[in-house]
């Protein structure tokens, strides 16, 4: 490996190398709101989309660690840079503290579970009468 990338300029040991570490990442958490996404693009090419949305410089990509960090401005609207990044192929893995509109009213979601359920359960619709 040496003589692909060469000498290292530091080598650290023990406590060092554990500090290090740790260091980075208390890093990667931050101090401010941050949604993580990934995605099945490996390269920076499958970036291009998401790089035209306003606010795109504060995004940080892992490749190696299949991540992409968007550290949120407080003028950002996080559930339409999630629905935006969900049409280019990005998917939340992790929003932290910040609040997100629900993708589905839970009023909508829960009457396509109950009619899932009545048609699973009661295919003749002999209980519909009872009903109210």
């Amino acid at each position: 490996m040496t003589a692909a990338l060469g000498a290292p300029a530091l080598t650290l040991e023990a406590n060092d190398a554990a500090a290090l570490t740790q260091a980075l990442a208390d890093a990667q958490q931050g101090e401010g709101a941050r949604l993580v996404f990934t995605s099945a693009h490996k390269t920076p090419a499958g970036l291009a989309p998401v790089l035209e949305r306003a606010g795109a410089e504060r995004l940080v990509s892992h490749a190696a660690a299949d991540g992409s960090h968007w550290v949120l401005d407080p003028g950002d609207d996080p559930s339409a840079l999630v629905r935006e990044l969900r049409e280019a192929g990005y998917v939340l893995i992790d929003r932290g503290r910040v609040n997100l509109e629900p993708p589905i009213t839970p009023e909508v979601a829960i009457q396509d579970l109950r009619e899932r359920l009545r048609a699973a359960l009661d295919p003749a619709a002999g209980l519909a009468a009872v009903e109210g």
